[in-house]
């Protein structure tokens, strides 16, 4: 009977601990960038009014990228952001990166911030990200990939 009350005090103080926020998986979680091979988040930035990341290509070709999207998955429901339409200076359809080559690419849905909407300063999102691109020089077939971003806001 005593371990009996023992365990039920255990699990209310571990219930209200989680309930004010104290044992919030979240927090505990590290921020994290991920693709699978042939692509490298090398850095990632998340603030109250855009996400950038660099993106790095390790698939042994040239890559055009075309869209590069971001859909918010964790609990705090935002805004989808996307970068639209790529286009380089130029007026080429798509960016170029080039092989074993980086760049950064920031998500804003169009001067709108994508995390508009009461993010908290500190607080961790969790973002599926998709990359839509062709091999430059290829027969022009669109191919994607899917990622993901785990951060805190940064402010």
């Amino acid at each position: 009977m005593t371990y009996g009350w023992a365990i039920l005090v255990v699990l209310i103080v571990i219930g209200a601990l989680s309930y004010f926020g104290v044992l919030d998986p979240t927090k505990l979680l590290p921020d994290k960038c991920n693709f699978p091979a042939g692509f490298y988040c090398t850095d990632h930035r998340i603030d109250q009014g855009q996400i950038q990341f660099l993106l790095q290509n390790g698939l042994g070709k040239d890559l055009l990228i075309y869209e590069i999207t971001a859909v918010e998955t964790s609990a705090n429901a935002l805004q989808n952001c996307t970068t639209g339409y790529l286009t380089t200076p130029g007026g080429v359809d798509g960016q170029l990166l080039a092989n074993g080559g980086s760049a950064a690419f920031t998500l804003d849905q169009g001067g709108t911030p994508c995390t508009a909407g009461g993010v908290a300063i500190g607080s961790k999102y969790k973002y599926e990200l998709t990359v839509t691109y062709n091999f430059s020089g290829g027969a022009g077939f669109t191919h994607t990939m899917e990622g993901e971003l785990f951060s805190k806001v940064e402010g």
